[in-house]
């Protein structure tokens, strides 16, 4: 089907979980070829600061949660 590669997509589902999915999303894709580096957040203060570490480490897309209702 032409698929050249998948992202990681890791999913927080609390405070203080998102970046270690991070890093381990950017660890991940460097021991694969066919997967892309990707990052998520978690609505938290420290979001942008970890998120901007994660692009600036070659991430590919970000995913954050679901809105809330």
């Amino acid at each position: 089907m032409g698929v050249r590669a998948f992202p990681s997509l890791v999913y927080p589902h609390k405070p203080a979980m998102a970046e270690w999915l991070n890093a381990w999303a950017v660890d991940f894709a460097a021991q694969h070829d066919a997967v892309l580096t990707t990052a998520t957040f978690f609505p938290e203060p420290s979001a942008a600061a970890y998120v901007g570490q994660a692009l600036g480490r070659g991430g590919a897309g970000v995913q954050g949660p679901p809105p809330t209702r």
